[in-house]
């Protein structure tokens, strides 16, 4: 695991999200003490497309914002 202090990453953050981005650890030191350690995020699933497709209507006039008056507001 590699150490690095906070000036460092203040200075540089690309650097170690680069090394995490692979799949390291990285250790924020504080004066030599460990204060955080950042580490890789588990791949996320990807959202399929369509799941809700039929269940809801999006009315007409969704895009038409209006007031309770009644009156057309889209010139705002």
């Amino acid at each position: 695991m590699k150490y690095v202090s906070i000036n460092d990453t203040k200075n540089h953050i690309s650097r170690p999200l680069r090394r995490v981005t692979a799949g390291a650890k990285i250790v924020i030191a504080r004066r030599g003490v460990p204060i955080a350690k950042l580490i890789p995020l588990p791949p996320s699933e990807q959202r399929q497309v369509g799941l809700d497709t039929g269940r809801f209507t999006v009315p007409d006039s969704f895009n038409h914002p209006s007031d309770e008056d009644g009156k057309d507001h889209t010139d705002l």
